[in-house]
């Protein structure tokens, strides 16, 4: 079976008659290699697909199909694909190779009124062609959309979606899978429901939405809480951002991304019509040529704790798969020691999928459900603007570090003070061991010298984040600490333990590679700051660091290496199971981390 990790092996192979010369993207989706095809002496763009579904013959057969069907669209602003197959038990795809770039990289740009009607209009009269033809493109985001080095517009990945969502291995959960990118993912594809071509034109609509305004619609700490805010808040008119916006665009803007698909544009051909009748009209106020997207303002760290990385309220936006009850979507059993993985991506981020991976008999078990670890998957992220959002994600007041000695300079604790300990000295631990993949990435998790060894690489665009844990333990009030040491890192990562996990949700306390940590909560699908990211110099690089929370009733203290960084009062979760979390916060990135002397006592 070919791994993403031997992937790069593939350069200076032949693929059918394709001969690989290098790789030019990746993603949770698929990874894009530029081949040259000997018999028509020309190059081509060869997407191969997630091998691990390969084996799968739900698969095979959906390739199969959606590949004719993606081969049979012929549009002059449809990336055209030549061929497909499998070899070597890979699936891959051949299309038109294109040097430019993509929307996504004139995203927060100077553009006029007349350039984004014509980005727009075109795909738009992509997407009513291939709507005509029965076929839903599922996942329209400007990088999806293709500019060739004449700037015109080349419409990609039609019905890779769909055919992702058919694979019988990624139904992990009752809950089954989600395709799509939350930034631009229609309300009733985030409830996992039947969609058509309006969704398309929603998904369009939030696209035009950030060209004129220089933001997306919906921003928020996490993936997950954009699509909830697609599924339930009320858009803010794009006026209310840009006051000078004419009100054409406008109208626009409102109806593609109207809630109720029936109050959309009943084709996309009509929202073209609609934009071509706009600019005419700025073309009579003369404004056709002003610039309509205002370069984004640069932010503050602070302000971008979500841009950076791929994890809870972070650096970056982070992704949870939605469904039509988003409560169940994030549920899988308790009881076993096992890997929860998350896979994230972002705006120009590869599509989603669910992906929850433990054992059989976990998931034979959903009613004694823990929060699963799921994904939305989430592509270079562009920074998104510090404006606010209209329902930000709230923030804990934290008290200051008291002067006390931590919990970790009293003496030895007493035997029946003892909770829980594990200093993985032989194999009679229940911690989750072994390695396993996806699409997003690799996991694996060994005990080796007595030390627990935990390996990520991220596969996901935009990162990727997997829990580790034991038995499940239930736990109320109590003082969890545990050395972590990094072992290796390629690009930024994260790295802390998690607690009080349940059915309810989680606490996490991380520290990453800048030397800063954070504290959050993630509750009934919503995450909650409780400390947001602070500097401090109690982080050690190049030694173990010694991680500890001590929680009593709704009083949650945070200390790294004896020293007490914050304290917080929180009552959203009250008792449940401990984890270590490991994070690679980009594509092709990976972290080692190995945890010991696990101990929770008594406080």
């Amino acid at each position: 079976m070919t791994n993403a990790a031997n992937r790069s092996n593939l350069i200076g192979q032949t693929i059918g008659q394709y001969q690989i010369v290098e790789q030019i993207g990746q993603g949770g989706m698929a990874t894009v290699y530029k081949a040259f095809q000997p018999s028509m002496d020309r190059y081509v763009a060869l997407k191969i697909l997630p091998d691990h579904f390969a084996k799968d013959p739900n698969f095979v057969k959906r390739f199969e199909q959606e590949a004719k069907a993606i081969a049979a669209l012929e549009h002059p602003h449809i990336l055209p694909v030549y061929d497909f197959g499998r070899d070597r038990e890979l699936s891959y795809m051949v299309m038109r190779y294109i040097q430019g770039g993509t929307l996504s990289g004139l995203m927060g740009q100077k553009l006029s009124y007349r350039q984004i009607v014509k980005y727009v209009g075109d795909v738009a009269r992509a997407l009513n062609y291939a709507h005509q033809k029965g076929v839903v493109h599922r996942d329209i985001k400007p990088s999806n959309v293709l500019l060739d080095k004449h700037g015109e517009v080349m419409l990609t990945d039609f019905g890779i979606a769909k055919i992702m969502e058919g694979a019988s291995s990624t139904q992990l959960t009752a809950t089954g899978n989600l395709i799509g990118t939350p930034a631009y993912m229609s309300p009733e594809q985030a409830q996992s429901t039947k969609v058509d071509g309006r969704s398309d034109i929603y998904s369009l609509g939030v696209v035009l939405y950030e060209l004129l305004t220089g933001q997306p619609p919906y921003q928020a700490e996490t993936p997950f809480a954009v699509a909830l805010k697609h599924i339930t808040e009320p858009l803010a008119p794009p006026r209310q951002i840009r006051p000078d916006l004419p009100d054409a665009f406008e109208l626009i803007v409102l109806k593609a991304m109207a809630k109720e698909p029936a109050q959309r544009y009943a084709t996309a051909g009509e929202m073209a019509d609609a934009l071509n009748l706009a600019l005419r009209e700025v073309e009579q106020e003369g404004l056709a040529g002003r610039e309509a997207a205002p370069v984004r303002p640069a932010a503050s760290r602070s302000a971008n704790l979500a841009a950076e990385v791929a994890a809870p309220p972070r650096r970056s936006n982070r992704g949870w798969l939605i469904g039509a009850a988003i409560a169940a979507a994030l549920v899988c059993a308790a009881g076993l020691g096992g890997i929860f993985l998350l896979a994230w991506g972002a705006r120009g981020g590869e599509p989603l999928s669910f992906s929850a991976t433990n054992s059989a008999e976990r998931a034979n078990n959903l009613s004694e459900s823990n929060i699963a670890a799921s994904e939305i998957s989430l592509g270079p992220t562009a920074t998104p603007s510090p404006v606010p959002t209209p329902s930000p994600v709230p923030v804990v007041e934290v008290t200051a570090p008291a002067d006390d000695p931590a919990p970790a300079d009293d003496p030895a604790p007493a035997e029946d003070d003892v909770l829980y300990a594990e200093n993985f000295e032989d194999d009679k631990h229940s911690w989750f061991v072994g390695d396993t993949s996806d699409a997003y990435g690799k996991y694996k998790a060994e005990v080796d010298e007595g030390r627990y060894r935990a390996i990520l690489v991220g596969l996901g665009y935009d990162g990727t984040t997997a829990w580790f844990e034991p038995d499940a333990l239930d736990l109320s009030d109590f003082i969890y600490s545990a050395q972590a040491e990094l072992q290796s890192a390629d690009g930024k990562f994260g790295y802390g333990l998690v607690f009080r996990k349940s059915g309810q949700g989680f606490y996490l306390f991380e520290i990453d590679h800048d030397g800063f940590f954070v504290a959050q909560a993630l509750a009934d699908g919503q995450w909650k700051i409780l400390i947001e990211y602070t500097e401090t110099d109690t982080i050690y690089e190049d030694e173990p660091n010694e991680l500890m929370v001590r929680a009593v009733g709704p009083d949650l203290d945070f200390f790294i290496n004896g020293e007490r960084v914050g304290s917080v009062d929180d009552a959203t979760l009250m008792q449940g199971s401990i984890a270590f979390a490991l994070e690679a916060y980009a594509a092709d990135e990976e972290v080692e981390v190995e945890f010991d002397n696990v101990l929770v006592r008594q406080p």
